[in-house]
């Protein structure tokens, strides 16, 4: 007897993931580009990023690149291919004032705070 087929997640938001997660969703079902990455707290969207890399910045030029819209196509030995035909994701979340001063040297080096529609409440 063969196994059903789980359902693939239509979601549109998406709280916790890894950048190959988010390439791997909007590979399988990229009838939901563009996906919502939403935050509570942006700080620790921030804090996450390479959390699971010695070194490097691979999730930062994913995330820069996610903003276009593009084909996006990862490689890996021994775990093949994945193409995503539209790499869009949209950014949601809060972050304190004080907080978004202390950290924008940092997100303005490579356009990442240029990036964002900034709106205080």
């Amino acid at each position: 007897m063969v196994k059903p087929t789980p359902p693939r997640s239509r979601s549109k938001i998406s709280n916790d993931s890894t950048t190959e997660a988010i390439v791997t969703r909007l590979a399988e079902t990229p009838e939901v580009a563009p996906l919502i990455q939403y935050s509570d707290e942006l700080s620790g969207w921030l804090g996450g990023m390479d959390a699971y890399r010695a070194k490097g910045s691979k999730d930062r030029a994913l995330w820069l690149e996610a903003k276009e819209g593009a084909s996006y196509r990862v490689d890996r030995q021994g775990r093949g291919s994945v193409e995503a035909p539209n790499l869009a994701v949209s950014i949601i979340g809060g972050i304190q004032d004080d907080l978004i001063a202390r950290l924008a040297p940092d997100l303005e080096t490579d356009g990442l705070l240029q990036r964002f529609a900034l709106i205080a409440i």
